[in-house]
């Protein structure tokens, strides 16, 4: 058996490289910025010109809207308002994959970190946008009370029928620990499947 030479295997990698420089050389950097998520969404594509990297930036926007309509809690149309919601009723309701698989990790989380990393915290978010308003702090008995709503563990999940109940009246869900991280991993999916392998999010 014949095995390479040091001077092979520099050839080789310097082939290599050359193709990859070649291949960078035929795309430019494109950027684009919307926003979403209540925050600026900024994409950085490289591509072989603009109408390819804007209809795939366009693409991973729509993607980020779209998971923005079920993970806000601003919205009252949201999958996350639909919960809370139901809140502390017995049957555990449907939810869409992408809800479920941020719930399932946030709870993995959860579990890892001992409740540090809690999604459940939608009460006291909402009390202190109350406080925020009023330019007040909250009193003890309101922050007692919303805190008496939170607790992952009150978060069941049903895998079967890819099920959610909140099984506390007045739970409600804060996803903003993680969902923009994974709507970054879905817009990247997005421009990946236009073909765009060497792009940004932030």
């Amino acid at each position: 058996m014949r095995f390479p030479t040091a001077l092979g295997i520099l050839v080789c990698v310097a082939s290599c490289a050359s193709v990859q420089d070649a291949i960078a050389q035929e795309l430019d950097r494109f950027e684009f910025e919307r926003h979403v998520m209540g925050s600026p969404f900024r994409l950085v594509v490289y591509a072989p010109g603009e109408r390819v990297a804007r209809a795939g930036a366009d693409v991973a926007f729509q993607e980020a809207a779209r998971l923005d309509s079920l993970f806000s809690d601003y919205r009252s149309d949201s999958e996350v308002a639909y919960l809370a919601a139901r809140s502390g009723e017995g049957e555990s309701l449907p939810v869409s994959q992408d809800v479920w698989c941020v719930l399932r990790t946030a709870r993995r989380w959860s579990e890892l970190t001992g409740g540090a990393f809690d999604v459940t915290v939608g009460p006291l978010t909402r009390l202190w946008r109350w406080s925020a308003r009023r330019g007040e702090l909250p009193s003890s008995d309101r922050l007692q009370s919303a805190l008496s709503s939170v607790g992952f563990r009150r978060l069941s999940m049903d895998s079967v029928r890819q099920a959610v109940r909140l099984g506390r009246p007045g739970m409600a869900l804060d996803l903003g620990g993680i969902a923009k991280g994974y709507a970054a991993d879905v817009a990247l999916d997005a421009l990946r499947s236009r073909g765009l392998e060497r792009a940004l999010v932030d």
